[in-house]
């Protein structure tokens, strides 16, 4: 058994941030991370996969943002945003207050490495 995760969107918006120079592979970013992959198996699969040595408790990424900083430019008024830009960006300052307490702060370099090690087919 190979636990695996599809990361493929978040990798390609990962790579298109750094094809546009927004970010770099040095660049922070805050990762939020779902339940560990053990919750989800039903308890054979979860014997059969601690008996392998897989690691089951691994918490997959689920969604990333720019770090603090970056983020509050992102979320700043402009004067040239439509009512509905408006809006957009208070529902995605919403989101983001809610999750940032369950966030980390990891480098581009090694998020991408992650990613790839688990996005394996399976």
């Amino acid at each position: 058994m190979k636990l695996s995760y599809d990361y493929s969107e978040l990798l390609k918006e990962l790579r298109d941030e750094l094809a546009d120079g927004t970010l770099t592979l040095q660049s922070d970013i805050l990762v939020l991370r779902g339940s560990p992959i053990s919750s989800r198996l039903i308890s054979e699969f979860k014997e059969i996969a601690d008996a392998r040595g897989e690691n089951v408790e691994y918490r997959p990424i689920v969604d990333w943002y720019y770090d603090d900083l970056q983020i509050e430019k992102v979320f700043a008024k402009d004067p040239f945003d439509s009512n509905k830009e408006i809006k957009e960006k208070i529902l995605m300052r919403e989101q983001f207050s809610k999750d940032r307490p369950n966030m980390k702060i990891a480098k581009v370099r090694d998020v991408i490495a992650e990613m790839e090690e688990w996005g394996r087919i399976l």
